[in-house]
């Protein structure tokens, strides 16, 4: 059994080198990548664990703890504004000339869906000292549609009134428009990988203090590498599976009390920062979400600090191996800072509306039940836990991110 166990961990970090360590974040606004503290087991330390998950969405938290359609939490969609960053820019202007110059608002609507599968793996070097990574693949579809807010819009103060076929023109017209500054579909389809989190973490356990049984505190660094699927700036639609391409570090304190015997509670606190970074994006000329920019240059984007705290109460061996817990996850995460490197700036560009609503919110409820398969056993061997997880979105403090339902079945081998 020891010669299979060494296999399996050389198989691991064989997997680890050659795939990149693909990992999992808390850092992504779109879908709940959220690392719930893994099961501890007396006397076996490290844990190789890996989850199939499912993810789905098809509305947004607004400012306001409200709900609109996931394209806008880059900000609404004005006709209007685009017409008018197109004639700023230089560029061919597809609208009619009678409605140049007016407001013409549209509503955004979208669904997100997602399924992938994920790897962890935690190796104790000794009995304070310990290593481990996550890694990510996954695949997403994701569509936005279109909807005019209603059959005015304002030119200057007077209403434009809008006859039978005018809707229907300009949508058409919409199309042209997002043709022209190079947008070419309103739907992304997506593969690949996320984003490495390896890190290492230095702790202790205590036994029968505070009035508990035990209590296993520690202080985890890690390295967040940007090496998952990106944004494309010609697909709206497209999401991030990581950091879009930014590494990153982070620290976390967690902490585990076993109050009584399969009575545990816990709390982590983590903060992370990505590292700034000039790369190729849409820019706003004229208010238009970034997204639909109709200008494209060099920018250096510097992220904001993400906070994170989930605290969590677990109770296992409810019947013969049998448990179940309940996690609460709080992200916070700043407004980034954009810079606008570009050497020809002729065309003028409004960067403070992106850099305000790139500060987001998110809040997840997390139901968890599991079932130990050794938890029975006089002498245990390597035996598996198998999990389901269900990440439920919380309106609580939860702004500008999908509602994304997360819900992943997994399985874990303790050693």
């Amino acid at each position: 059994m020891s010669k299979i166990k060494k296999l399996i961990q050389i198989f691991i970090v064989l997997l680890i080198i050659t795939t990149g360590c693909r990992a999992m974040v808390f850092d992504n606004r779109f879908i709940p990548l959220l690392q719930h503290p893994r099961l501890v087991i007396e006397g076996l330390p490290s844990v190789i664990a890996s989850d199939v998950l499912f993810a789905t969405a098809s509305s947004a938290c607004g400012p306001q703890e409200d709900e609109f359609g996931i394209p806008e939490i880059y900000g609404t969609f004005d006709q209007g504004a685009l017409s008018n960053a197109l004639d700023i820019s230089g560029q061919t202007n597809p609208l009619r000339s009678d409605w140049r110059g007016a407001k013409i608002p549209w509503t955004m609507t979208g669904r997100l869906q997602a399924q992938g599968i994920d790897f962890y793996y935690h190796q104790a070097i000794n009995k304070h000292f310990s290593v481990g990574a996550s890694w990510l693949f996954m695949r997403s579809n994701t569509s936005q549609e279109f909807i005019l807010k209603n059959e005015r819009s304002s030119l200057d103060r007077v209403e434009l009134t809008l006859g039978p076929s005018d809707p229907q023109e300009l949508d058409e017209q919409r199309r042209e428009m997002f043709r022209v500054i190079g947008i070419q579909e309103n739907q992304a389809h997506q593969t690949g990988f996320g984003d490495i989190d390896a890190y290492m973490r230095l702790g202790s356990t205590w036994d029968y203090t505070l009035r508990c049984r035990s209590i296993d505190a520690g202080l985890r660094v890690g390295v967040l590498m940007g090496t998952g699927v990106k944004h494309s700036i010609n697909n709206p639609a497209s999401i991030p599976f990581g950091g879009n391409g930014h590494w990153g570090m982070y620290g976390a304190l967690d902490a585990l009390f076993e109050v009584r015997e399969d009575i545990k509670v816990g709390c982590m606190m983590r903060l992370s920062k990505r590292f700034a970074k000039t790369s190729l994006q849409r820019i706003s000329v004229a208010g238009e979400p970034y997204v639909f920019g109709a200008e494209v240059g060099l920018v250096r984007i510097n992220p904001g600090v993400t906070f994170v705290v989930s605290p969590w109460f677990v109770l296992e061996n409810l019947r013969e191996g049998l448990g179940a817990g309940v996690y609460y996850t709080l992200t916070l995460h700043e407004k980034d800072e954009w810079d606008d490197v570009r050497t020809c700036c002729n065309v003028p560009v409004i960067i403070t509306p992106t850099e305000r609503l790139s500060s987001w919110a998110s809040s997840y409820f997390t139901v968890h039940v599991f079932y130990d398969f050794g938890r029975m056993r006089v002498v245990r061997d390597f035996a598996p836990v198998i999990s389901l997880r269900w990440d439920v979105p919380s309106m609580f403090k939860a702004r500008g991110v999908p509602k994304t339902h997360k819900v992943a079945l997994g399985i874990s081998f303790n050693f």
